[in-house]
This record gives structure tokens, sequence and C-alpha cells, in this order.
């Protein structure tokens, strides 16, 4: 079994701190807000609302982000802090490089918060889903029912590896 981690660049990891500070501002702000009036008022609950979905952004922000990659005799897996993601071998079509994610639409998607996560829809490849840390190190995996895009290091070695694999099924 193969193992490539997914480090954050240098881009996602600052707008990850600058996201972070923003969302503090925010639980601030919630948090004054709801002291600020009675358990009555209707503000109260306004605040208490945008600081439910505030928290609820940053959990699942940070519980869908992708690990680390393992390449099996029989699966491609991407491992997720919550889940994971476990492509067949025998699913997979192509395997190829993705130069650029910034382009694409977001329909369903979180941008820059701990990275690209989500359904994109590219002009290219279509609709996919992505799982990006680091937006120079992208493969895009091609099955017959998806397009999964993903970060991780050393992609040219794992891209070899797959289509080795791909060739020997």
């Amino acid at each position: 079994m193969y193992t490539f981690y997914t480090p954050y660049s240098k881009l996602i990891l600052g707008t990850t701190i600058a996201g972070m500070l923003l969302m503090h501002g925010i639980f601030m702000f919630c948090m004054g807000g709801m002291a600020r009036h009675s358990v009555d008022a209707l503000s109260f609950y306004l605040y208490l609302l945008l600081f439910i979905v505030s928290i609820f952004i940053v959990l699942y922000a940070f519980l869908i982000q992708i690990k680390k990659v393992t390449l099996s005799n029989t699966h491609l897996t991407l491992h997720r802090r919550m889940g994971r993601v476990s492509i067949p071998l025998d699913c997979i079509q192509s395997v190829e490089r993705k130069e650029n994610i910034i382009e694409d639409i977001r329909p369903k998607s979180i941008a820059f918060f701990f990275g690209h996560y989500g359904t994109f829809q590219s002009k290219t490849l279509g609709p996919y889903h992505a799982y990006v840390k680091d937006p120079q190190q992208m493969l895009a995996i091609h099955t017959s029912t998806c397009i999964h895009v993903f970060s991780c290091e050393r992609c040219e070695e794992l891209m070899h590896l797959i289509n080795t694999r791909i060739q020997q099924l």
C-alpha cells in the first residue's frame, strides 16, 4: 500500500488562517449580541442562529478536508478527517493532471477555507467532486459515474502508479 499525504499550499494556509480570524470575530460579535439582549428578544435568536451557522461551517470545512491518499492493489482511497472516498481501480477510466481550479464554478462548495471542497463545474471536465489543499498538485480521476479531483504530494508518482495498476487489470 502506498500513502501520499496532502499538505496545504501557502495560499490555502494563509486564507484558512484569515478565515479562522474572521470566524473568531463573528463568534465574538454573536456572543456580544446575545449578552446584550434578553432571551425574550428576537435579536437574541438571530445572533444565536448566526453563531450556530458559523460553528457548522467551520466544523463542516474541517471535517471534510482530505488528510491522505492511499493506493492499494484494488482501491484508491481518499481519507478525510471524517469518512473516506474509496474508488475501485477497475472503475477508473483515466487519470490526468488538473492545472487550474480558480476559474471553475462552485455551485456546492467551500473554497479557500481548509482548501477547495465540494462540487465544482469546469469548462473542460464538466462537474466534478474536489478535495484539494494544494492547487499546484492536483489529479483528476475519471470513473464511469463521476470525476474526482484531489491534491497530494508526489502526484506524478501516484498518477504513474495508478496507470500501471489500471493496465494490469
